[in-house]
């Protein structure tokens, strides 16, 4: 509502928020960190031309400050499909993505030298593990042969998620689809 009713004002608020992001950066640079992710969720709620006004430029002032540790840094939006033109210009080793597009297209949309990240849908830890090694295997598959991309989830792990679910996970992803299923998984 702010970004009609007052701009100006958001504008303000939004460089307040963009300099403490870049002070707590550098002090988690400073503390050992090796990567970090700009984890905007609620960007892809914004159209193209707001997300340029309102988003784009301060995400780039993040990047910008700190290029000079020389660490990898990752953006993510949520419902990104419609930005993802926008995110590559943001200055990121990594774009990463939700589970609404295909990889495939993305890396048509994503310049080579800027990595993709994400892409299996969160939901899918909640089933059971055959349907967890499928969708992990069809994410894998589409990216096979391809450099430039690191699994994730294509969004935060949901705090119902059984942690055997999610060590299954972390298991296909390591060692392959031979990976056994544990007894446990899919229950807390």
């Amino acid at each position: 509502q702010m970004m009609f009713s007052d701009p100006a004002t958001l504008h303000t608020l939004l460089d307040r928020i963009t300099e403490t992001v870049i002070r707590y950066l550098e002090m988690q640079i400073e503390a050992g960190i090796h990567a970090y992710q700009i984890f905007d969720t609620w960007a892809g709620s914004l159209s193209p031309v707001h997300y340029r006004s309102f988003a784009l430029p301060y995400v780039r002032r993040i990047v910008d400050s700190l290029k000079r540790y020389g660490i990898p840094s990752i953006l993510y939006v949520n419902g990104s499909c419609s930005l993802l033109e926008d995110m590559v210009t943001a200055g990121t080793d990594v774009v990463s993505v939700d589970w609404r597009m295909s990889l495939s297209s993305v890396r048509e949309r994503v310049p080579p030298a800027i990595a993709i990240q994400g892409n299996l849908d969160p939901v899918s830890l909640l089933g059971s593990p055959e349907i967890l090694k499928e969708e992990t295997r069809r994410v894998m598959e589409e990216m096979e042969g391809r450099s430039g991309y690191v699994f994730n989830l294509g969004h935060g792990i949901l705090p119902s998620t059984p942690v055997s679910m999610a060590q299954y996970l972390v298991s296909l992803v390591q060692k392959g689809p031979d990976v056994p299923m544990p007894h446990h998984a899919g229950r807390r």
